[in-house]
């Protein structure tokens, strides 16, 4: 076989005694500089088309699943019952007429004035725990046992707020 390393150190002398004609160096350069122009050209445009690949992909990937999550946490968790959504709005509808004869009731006395600020401040305390048990029932996946708490609730509420006016009427006559 043919072995053409052992053939170039053979002729060493033959191939050292040539030197290169007259602006082979300058062109050599010039075509050098060009090429190294291109090369960066080419790696900036690659890093770039790089960058846009990496980011096209995090986008197809990213969008789809926040959109799944975002379906499915309104859809699945937030949804209630009709049963519950029904009794929420009778009570809520009853709370709202009888709160609002407490706001609209004039105090004449400082014992008056006094009952109607404790009023609303249980009403608020109370209104904040019906909340708090709606957001146990929702991540509870609806359980039975939070149902009947937040029933109860509603209803201790409105017999508060039947109390206070009760009490609030009888202290004006």
């Amino acid at each position: 076989m043919y072995n053409i390393e052992t053939k170039i150190k053979e002729n060493r002398a033959c191939f050292d005694d040539y030197e290169p004609d007259e602006g082979h160096e300058q062109r050599f350069k010039k075509r050098l500089q060009k090429y190294q122009a291109e090369e960066k050209k080419r790696r900036r445009l690659f890093t770039w088309n790089r960058l846009l690949k990496v980011a096209a992909v995090v986008f197809i990937l990213l969008v789809p699943s926040v959109v799944f999550f975002e379906n499915h946490q309104v859809n699945g968790a937030a949804e209630y019952p009709a049963e519950y959504l029904q009794a929420k709005n009778y009570y809520e509808g009853i709370i709202r007429a009888k709160e609002q004869s407490i706001q609209d009731f004039q105090a004449n006395d400082t014992l008056s004035a006094k009952m109607k600020n404790e009023a609303i401040a249980e009403i608020a305390a109370m209104k904040n725990q019906i909340s708090l048990l709606e957001e146990d029932y929702k991540k509870s996946s609806m359980d039975q046992r939070l149902f009947n708490a937040l029933m109860k609730n509603y209803n201790l509420m409105t017999n508060m707020i039947d109390q206070v006016n009760g009490h609030m009427r009888k202290s004006t006559n």
